[in-house]
């Protein structure tokens, strides 16, 4: 049921102008994945590539993603990967808060049907929105990406964590921003078993 739930939330998307985002992209990109998936991804935004097709991180920082994902054996398949806005930012900017409120809706009715047991948030945009709704802002606060990537914070009250990583856009730009994010993927394989087992506090 939770998969028509889904299905049915992403065919809601399309019709959103919640923001005036969506005046200046050629569609709406919801997210790709399963009901019942213990990891979720949230990037930034559609990109040029993403707007084109419709799905989210099929570009060049997609492919990436997904090559890393693949290495460290994290089946695509049964993750869920989106955006914290689905309508691409002028230029892929990063999305402003005001964007990324109106959006928030989605956020929050997607979360509700695949409860997941990790959120992965991939660049500082999605990991500041997440924290300023779900209670964690004094964890993040005006600290760079850079500092926060890699780092879990544990949300009790969900028996849930929230994994920040580098956007893969960047990490394909820099060595050791590259070098940084492939750690950080393998550090999540490594580190799953045992945060599914951790019992609520």
């Amino acid at each position: 049921m939770s998969q028509l739930e889904l299905e049915a939330l992403h065919q809601e998307m399309l019709s959103c102008r919640a923001c005036e985002l969506r005046g200046g992209c050629s569609r709406v990109v919801p997210g790709e994945g399963a009901a019942d998936a213990l990891v979720v991804f949230f990037g930034e935004g559609p990109g040029e590539d993403e707007d084109t097709e419709g799905r989210p991180f099929i570009g060049r920082s997609g492919q990436f993603l997904r090559e890393q994902l693949r290495l460290n054996e994290i089946d695509t398949e049964k993750s869920y990967i989106s955006n914290i806005v689905r309508c691409r930012p002028p230029e892929n900017r990063p999305p402003t808060m005001t964007e990324m409120e109106a959006c928030w809706p989605w956020m929050e009715k997607t979360l509700h049907i695949i409860k997941p047991r990790i959120i992965v948030t991939l660049g500082r945009s999605p990991l500041v929105a997440l924290s300023q709704k779900l209670g964690f802002f004094n964890k993040v606060g005006q600290n760079k990406i850079t500092k926060l990537a890699g780092v879990p914070i544990y949300l009790a009250d969900r028996n849930a964590y929230v994994f920040p990583l580098l956007h893969p856009a960047y990490a394909c730009r820099k060595n050791d921003a590259r070098a940084s994010f492939s750690g950080g993927v393998k550090y999540l394989k490594l580190a799953v078993p045992g945060w599914l087992k951790r019992e609520t506090q």
